[in-house]
C-alpha cells in the first residue's frame, strides 16, 4: 500500500527542480510578455490570459526578479530581455488614482 508521500516531487533533487523550472517557463513563454509594456499578470490554467489591462506593482516587481532568475538558470538571451523589459515597465508603473 502507497502513502501520499511516496507519490510528491522530491524537491530535494537538482533534477526534479530544474525540470519544474523548465516546465514552468514553457507554461509562461508563449503568454505572459506584453509587447505594451510589462506582462500579463492573469492567465488561466491553460494560459489564457483573461485580464489584460490591470497590473499590480507586486506582480510587476517579482517578473525582474523571475526573468532575471530565468536568464540565470538558463543561460536564454530570451530572459534577460524579458528582465530588462520588466524593469522598462516598472520605469514608468504608475498607480491608479
Amino acid at each position: 500500500m502507497s502513502t501520499p508521500f511516496e507519490t510528491l516531487p522530491d524537491f530535494a533533487r537538482a533534477e526534479f527542480l530544474r525540470s519544474h523550472v523548465d516546465s514552468i517557463l514553457a507554461f509562461y513563454e508563449p503568454v505572459v510578455v506584453d509587447p505594451h509594456g510589462g506582462f500579463f499578470h492573469y492567465l488561466r490554467d491553460d494560459g489564457t490570459v483573461y485580464e489584460r489591462d490591470h497590473r499590480h506593482l507586486v506582480s510587476a516587481t517579482r517578473w525582474v526578479f523571475n526573468a532575471s532568475m530565468a536568464f540565470r538558470q538558463t543561460g536564454r538571451p530570451l530572459f534577460k530581455e524579458w528582465a530588462q523589459h520588466a524593469l522598462a515597465h516598472l520605469q514608468t508603473f504608475r498607480l491608479p488614482d
